[in-house]
């Protein structure tokens, strides 16, 4: 203990030698190494740990010691592929090395063919080396794992438990090979290895090696020349960023650019130009989607299904399976516009595509999907079923998170169903994988739903508990449209438990922190709280302020393309169709059917504004009626907007 210092990791090592040799006899060795080591490395506290090291290298077999010096470039450990192409032995002769450096202590095999190193193995080594053999050796080593990388990234859905365990194991490598590979290979090759790295530890819950590879990966960028795939891929890599943010405003802008790039190019600017302008046009579908413009989102979509087919046709599996993808994204836009029917048919045409692809994880996410539709469809039985069937495949490839998602939106179906504690208990098997798994956006996700389950249960203190929790998490992963969200559920809550000023304070954050995203943080929905708060605190002018700002956002969302969120959007479209094919008779009676006593004044009032519209009466004032919800407010103005469009000689009252 003495001679190492006291190193605890030495005395870890040391410990094979002792029982092999003696205590005096290591001890005499030691002291031999240390005196060496000092006068080499004067005051180096790692000549403990060091000494122990050469003492474990010298019993290896003298052709094993030559091999691992080529140990001396790794970071934590090396897989047995890279190791073999370091030395140049065969597989087996690979394996026997593994064996030997764990039979001395300096290894630990910790599966997937990966080797865990002592810590002190690689900085002795390469202090053996001359400049210019860790010169050598260090590209030797970072073009091997560039291969690692492509491999596993090519892989990485075939089996995700291997891809998702290895890429943990190899991650310090992954870093070490962009560091290294930035300042010596031109950005064209460092751009689509950084948004491999990118792609691969998206996932994983390391939110700091993501911040490294996509700093890498925008540093590269800068210095790329003309349009080329390289440009390509770090744009469309800066969209996945974006959309991990939360940033869907900027996602949509970023995505049409590139779209535009793509064209501009044409299909001939590179080898693989044609197949990115079909991802391009994709990507253009998913960042409109996810902005709410489900409709306008179609036509890209199909754009791209059409281009993917094409390249399909010609034996290109990539596109074959986008066109699967393209399928699935289009059922998401259907089902964002109530169109249930044709999103379970998009869903269903997966699962059925999905055998003849091998794609089994592509068939159990359109399961999942296809249980969603099925949730707003009240078919909640076959919901859970579907759920239950893709739960079971995302288990047998070893996803956790795509597991706990399934377990999130059981919870949803039970929730639906009226099942509360089934629900609950789902959402909390979501919440433990996704806190194992230190997935914090899922976790603000399960915590936000679990707040609107207590809060339909009118367990009032519990939901603002869980929506104050979801806040502060989306806070650290510096997500501002979900703290955003999170934080006006939560002024509702404290509006309800009549706690004012808390709900004031939540309100303004949840506003602020919607600014910068535009439609797509829906801040139409955090003006209405603050209307209600402002009725509830006897605050009439600041209350109509905060509605008719409820209306413009909402209006401006409309006009951008976005579907409507009204439930009574059917009666709009009624009116526009009796106006259209003049039927206003017929639909008089119907909308007279609908004057029930006991009907809510907010619903009294839209029938009875619809009948003075219905009777030629166009005076925008209709949506001026207080007792009317603020979406139905907008909704008649676009009404009106719509008739004058249809009849523009038609003069207002």
């Amino acid at each position: 203990m003495d001679a190492v210092n006291r190193h605890a990791r030495a005395l870890v090592l040391l410990a094979r030698e002792v029982a092999r040799r003696g205590v005096t006899t290591t001890t005499d060795d030691l002291r031999a190494l240390m005196a060496h080591l000092q006068h080499t490395h004067p005051g180096d506290r790692e000549n403990s740990l060091y000494a122990s090291v050469e003492l474990s290298l010298r019993r290896l077999p003298t052709q094993a010691r030559h091999h691992a010096r080529a140990l001396a470039a790794c970071h934590g450990g090396v897989h047995l592929g890279i190791l073999s192409m370091l030395t140049g032995l065969d597989p087996d002769a690979t394996r026997q090395l593994r064996i030997d450096l764990i039979d001395v202590g300096l290894g630990e095999d910790m599966g997937y063919d990966h080797l865990r190193l002592d810590p002190g193995l690689a900085p002795y080594l390469l202090g053996e080396l001359t400049a210019d053999e860790a010169e050598t050796l260090h590209t030797q080593w970072a073009q091997a794992m560039a291969q690692l990388t492509e491999f596993i990234y090519a892989e990485r859905f075939k089996d995700a438990q291997w891809a998702s365990q290895l890429i943990l194991l190899e991650l310090p490598n992954l870093l070490a090979m962009l560091d290294r590979l930035q300042t010596h290979l031109p950005p064209e090759q460092v751009v689509p290895l950084a948004v491999q790295v990118e792609a691969l530890v998206q996932d994983l819950g390391r939110p700091q090696a993501l911040a490294q590879a996509t700093r890498i990966r925008e540093q590269a960028a800068q210095h790329l020349g003309g349009w080329s795939r390289a440009r390509y891929l770090a744009e469309a890599a800066q969209i996945d960023h974006l959309f991990q943010r939360g940033d869907l405003q900027a996602a949509h802008i970023t995505a049409q650019h590139l779209l535009t790039q793509c064209l501009a190019a044409g299909v001939t600017a590179y080898p693989y130009a044609a197949y990115d302008i079909a991802t391009a046009h994709f990507r253009l579908g998913r960042a409109l989607q996810m902005s709410g413009a489900a409709e306008a989102a179609l036509t890209p979509l199909a754009e791209a299904q059409r281009r993917f087919q094409e390249l399909a046709d010609t034996g290109n599996k990539d596109a074959e399976g986008m066109v699967a993808a393209t399928v699935t994204e289009t059922g998401a836009c259907l089902l964002d516009l109530d169109r249930l029917d044709g999103a379970a048919e998009a869903y269903e045409e997966q699962i059925r595509r999905a055998p003849s692809l091998g794609d089994l994880r592509g068939a159990a996410v359109a399961k999942a999907q296809l249980g969603a539709v099925r949730i707003e469809q009240q078919r909640y039985t076959e919901a859970l079923q579907n759920y239950a069937e893709a739960r079971e495949t995302f288990e047998a490839l070893g996803e956790p998170l795509q597991v706990a998602i399934t377990w999130h939106q059981t919870g949803r179906a039970y929730q639906g169903a009226g099942q509360f504690e089934s629900s609950e208990h789902a959402y909390l098997q979501a919440l433990a994988i996704k806190v194992r798994e230190n997935d914090l956006p899922g976790q603000a996700g399960t915590l936000g739903q679990l707040g609107n389950l207590y809060y339909d249960r009118r367990r009032m203190e519990d939901a603002a508990t869980f929506f104050r929790q979801a806040a502060d998490i989306d806070v650290r992963s510096g997500n501002m449209v979900g703290e955003g969200r999170k934080r006006y559920n939560l002024a509702h809550t404290l509006l309800m438990l009549r706690r004012y000023d808390e709900a004031r304070q939540e309100l303004q954050r949840a506003i602020e922190c919607e600014k910068p995203y535009g439609h797509a943080a829906e801040p139409w929905k955090a003006w209405t709280i603050l209307e209600d708060l402002e009725r509830a605190t006897g605050n009439a002018d600041e209350a109509q302020a905060a509605r008719n700002r409820a209306i413009e956002t909402y209006l401006a969302y409309r006009r951008a393309g976005g579907h409507s969120q009204s439930n009574q959007i059917q009666l709009f479209s009624l009116i526009a169709q009796a106006t259209h094919q003049n039927t206003q008779n017929q639909v008089a009676r119907q909308l007279n059917n609908l004057l029930e006593p006991d009907a809510p004044p907010w619903f009294t009032a839209l029938v009875q504004q619809l009948q003075s519209i219905l009777a030629g009466d166009h005076d925008p004032t209709h949506a001026a009626d207080t007792r009317l919800d603020y979406m139905d407010a907008a909704e008649l103005l676009l009404l009106l907007e719509t008739l004058d469009q249809q009849n523009p000689n038609r003069t207002r009252n």
